[in-house]
């Protein structure tokens, strides 16, 4: 027990270690992992050390490693840019890896001993990109957002469509007993039925188990140990209980994962998301960590075994190339299709070719082969072939990709964030050198020191000067990419109104999520656009919550009056939370618009646009106010006692945390009134009385 507690500090020892010094030569670190394996492994075996215990089993990477991982990756994938890329990662996913499991099986039956059975498995598990290698690598490498998107939602999917596939392909060839069955069509359509029901179920299991934990987390409080513990109670149970139902573990951590991620934006505190984000960020640090230094040990077993088996070489050569055709066809062909079909998701070339080179195998496939019983058919050729090319796509495709990614310009910022990094470092600048002239008054601090660090920052703003002067100068610069600021800017001065509105309780759940979906299409609107279009800004009418709406409709017909004034006092506390924080955020952006109003001197029509659309909607939201505030019925009176007391009550707690700061009172009496007055919040945001 102990020289194992022993190896597991070693390697995490080795991994943090090597994460400092691949950071350091800008080396992929997942990919390095993998070279610090099969260095250790070569060092364990010359000195005479056993390393037997040093494993990786399928068991460890399923039911340990793995949840981790893909609900790591659930909880912090955007799910709105999800939602727009569904469609092509969903193709890819599916029908594309059973396109890339006929042609890779096929090409390796011709081409290797192994038997169609045998083929097809192995394609079936190698055709997947596995997330576990993948998301990690494109992180490091700062790939674009959608491309990064594209390819993460893919091997999410991927991971759990190439499990489901590997199972019924495995049944379909060797029957439940192990024995050879024959494939006919009957049993290729119930698997592909089978493969539906297993990828859904998984996924509807998991989001109903993370629905449920919803609640609980919920009596949690603000105490982020137990909260995060509940997210991980939530990891593991997903993954468990739907694969133990026969459904996809996979899918089930990716749902719950999901709903989780929806929920923590509105309903956990700041400080809860930060230990959640910093959790979860350490939990996939180790198991990416254990997972590629295990890899390591693996493959260097593989260079011992093909050493002594030299046909072997030849074989891995050709499933090397029978998976790299695949990919090609899959990406090559789908894509365009997909794109023809709705030009919303047209995929450019670039992406296409990012996305074959960068499709990384890992450790899913090396669970699933290892999973095969010992004494299966051409087993040691299968795990040969399988450790093979996930060597080949980790060492050449991994360690290239980036240098990919820049040949084709991918990394390199557009005009757009060359010009708000730069504005942002001329004002940054400034502030410094305003900071020091007003150190430099009090005559506190040598004379020449200062002198010589006003000259650095004097060069240092007129150098920003002239790169922005510079870029105004760019073709592709010019007045777009100027309104596209103005634009940004704005708008994410409205998104940090709810942001600090929330903050400070006075919006409920709903309002606050309905107010950020609305600001992050207007942002995505301007990105793409560069500037928000009459037709897609917000009118009066697009402010009332439509689903509130029919659910009162339903509920007026059901005749439920009770029901029905709780409907009632939800939407009009929904419409005043909503006119008030849109108030307060127009009236922000005006005011940032008055101070920055020299920046854009020579753009004053578009200026004059931005003003006037927050000028309308800061005059739209005070009128709705006041027509709201004429309304005498109870619902009203209630909903507008409610948000003002939530007012009242944030300027008790700003009161007291003030007298906590300062010492006035102790920190755990402080703690305690702080605790009351939020409980107090909550109420009032279901008060119905």
């Amino acid at each position: 027990m102990a020289q194992n507690v022993m190896l597991i500090v070693m390697l995490l020892f080795s991994a943090s270690i090597s994460a400092i010094i691949f950071k350091k030569i800008r080396f992929p670190y997942t990919i390095g992992l993998v070279l610090v394996g099969i260095l250790l492994s070569y060092i364990c075996d010359r000195s005479g050390l056993d390393s037997s215990a040093i494993k990786l089993t399928p068991d460890l990477i399923l039911y340990i490693l793995l949840p981790t991982l893909i609900f790591e990756a659930s909880v912090n994938i955007d799910s709105r840019s999800l939602m727009k890329n569904l469609i092509p990662s969903m193709v890819l996913a599916a029908p594309g890896l059973v396109i890339a499991t006929v042609i890779t099986g096929a090409a390796v039956y011709f081409l290797t001993p192994l038997d169609l059975g045998g083929a097809m498995l192995f394609g079936a598990l190698i055709s997947a990109t596995d997330p576990v290698a993948v998301i990690g690598l494109f992180k490091e490498l700062g790939a674009p957002k959608r491309l990064t998107m594209l390819v993460d939602a893919e091997s999410l999917f991927n991971d759990a469509t190439a499990i489901v596939m590997f199972n019924i392909v495995r049944k379909i060839a060797w029957g439940a007993a192990g024995t050879s069955a024959a494939m006919s069509m009957s049993t290729c359509i119930t698997g592909a039925k089978d493969f539906v029901v297993v990828f859904l179920a998984g996924l509807l299991i998991g989001a109903l188990i993370g629905f449920i934990m919803t609640f609980i987390i919920a009596k949690g409080g603000n105490e982020p140990l137990i909260q995060v513990a509940f997210t991980t109670i939530v990891a593991y149970t997903a993954f468990i209980v739907s694969d133990k139902l026969g459904y996809s573990g996979v899918m089930s951590a990716v749902g719950a994962g999901l709903v989780i991620s929806y929920y923590s934006k509105t309903h956990l505190s700041k400080e809860v998301k930060q230990y959640l984000g910093q959790f979860w960020e350490f939990s996939s640090f180790l198991a990416n960590s254990f997972i590629f230094l295990l890899l390591g040990f693996t493959e260097n077993l593989l260079l011992l075994e093909t050493a002594q088996s030299k046909s072997w070489f030849i074989y891995i050569i050709w499933a090397i190339v029978a998976v790299l055709v695949a990919r090609a066809v899959v990406i090559f062909v789908l894509c365009p299709l997909i794109g023809a079909l709705r030009k919303s998701d047209r995929i450019e070339w670039r992406y296409q070719l990012i996305m074959f080179w960068g499709g990384l195998r890992g450790a899913v496939p090396m669970a699933l082969v290892l999973s095969l019983p010992q004494d299966f058919e051409n087993r040691q050729l299968l795990v040969a072939l399988t450790l093979g090319i996930v060597l080949f796509t980790l060492l050449i495709q991994g360690t290239t990709v980036k240098r990919l990614i820049s040949k084709l310009g991918l990394d390199r910022p557009d005009a757009f964030t060359l010009g708000v990094t730069t504005v942002a470092r001329l004002a940054a600048a400034e502030k410094g050198l305003a900071r020091l002239e007003a150190l430099e008054t009090a005559e506190k601090f040598p004379e020449r020191i200062i002198n010589e660090l006003k000259q650095t920052y004097n060069a240092k703003i007129k150098e920003r000067r002239e790169a922005l002067d510079s870029l105004r100068k760019m073709p592709e610069f010019e007045i777009a990419t100027i309104r596209k600021n103005l634009w940004i800017e704005s708008l994410s001065v409205m998104r940090s109104s709810y942001n600090q509105l929330d903050g400070r309780g006075l919006l409920s759940a709903y309002t606050y999520r309905d107010l950020l979906s609305i600001s992050d299409q207007h942002i995505d609107i301007v990105l793409a656009a560069g500037y928000l279009p009459e037709h897609s800004r917000w009118s009066d009418s697009g402010l009332i919550c439509v689903r509130r709406n029919i659910i009162q409709r339903i509920v007026d017909l059901l005749h439920w009056k009770n029901l029905t004034r709780r409907v009632k006092l939800g939407r009009m506390a929904h419409e005043l939370e909503k006119y008030f924080s849109i108030f307060y955020g127009s009236h922000r952006v005006l005011a940032m618009l008055e101070s920055s109003k020299e920046i854009y001197v020579d753009y004053q029509d578009m200026y004059e646009d931005c003003k006037k659309y927050f000028q309308a909607l800061n005059k739209m939201s005070a009128e709705r106010m006041d027509v709201m505030k004429k309304r005498d019925t109870e619902e009203m009176q209630i909903a507008t006692r409610n948000i003002l007391q939530r007012v009242i009550y944030d300027a008790e707690l700003s009161e007291l945390e003030a007298m906590k700061d300062n010492g006035f009172i102790t920190e755990a009496l402080a703690d305690c009134m702080i605790s009351e007055v939020e409980e107090k919040i909550d109420i009032t945001k279901h008060k119905t009385v």
